[in-house]
């Protein structure tokens, strides 16, 4: 017959288990980005492309350097006008990782290569949201219009929007810089404020 184990067996045994159960940090939660994309309405955009990045990087370049920016979960969102040829906005919905507060900074560092382009630079408080502006001041018949990077700081949240010019002046919804600064203005406008209402749903 096999010997009967003894309790104090059983303890030696339990005791180092409970301890590194205790030890072990348990592991962070992370949101589901799904909420934020009914952000994605509009009166008259539609979205053609989403794309779902997960667990992923991408890079940025500051000067001739590369730096890698972590993300834990994100989407990239094609918004066109009906019947356009090229789309009017991407967007990117992105959550950071715990390097958040450090790739902040280089991101931000980031829109100075728009100096170049004679681009404007803007800060903004939209929705609560930490909000950086590299602006043209002169439309042109393709490129960026606008890039424009928001941070919700507590939920390590970005949301990047590069606005584009559609084509030619005649086949865009705007002729001239204050019409494009208020297609801009609404769009970031409903954009954020919904990313606002849905990030102070997370717990």
């Amino acid at each position: 017959m096999p010997r009967p184990v003894s309790s104090r067996t059983v303890l030696g045994l339990a005791l180092p288990l409970a301890l590194a159960s205790l030890e072990a940090p348990a592991a962070e939660r992370v949101p589901p980005l799904d909420p934020y994309l009914r952000c994605a309405s509009s009166d008259s955009l539609i979205i053609r492309r989403t794309d779902r990045v997960q667990s992923g990087r991408r890079q940025i370049k500051i000067g001739w350097k590369t730096y890698d920016i972590l993300v834990e979960d994100g989407y990239r969102l094609l918004f066109a006008y009906p019947g356009a040829s090229v789309p009017m906005a991407n967007v990117k919905i992105e959550r950071g990782t715990k390097r958040f507060a450090k790739e902040k900074k280089w991101i931000i560092e980031s829109h100075k290569s728009y100096d170049k382009f004679n681009y404007r630079q803007e800060h903004w408080n939209l929705h609560g949201f930490d909000t950086y502006a590299s602006e043209t001041d002169s439309l042109g018949s393709g490129g960026v219009s606008g890039h424009y990077t928001a941070f919700g700081d507590s939920n390590r949240l970005v949301v990047s929007v590069y606005l584009l010019n559609q084509g030619s002046p005649e086949t865009n919804r705007y002729r001239t810089l204050e019409e494009y600064r208020e297609v801009r203005r609404i769009f970031l406008d409903r954009l954020l404020a919904c990313a606002d209402s849905v990030r102070r749903l997370e717990p």
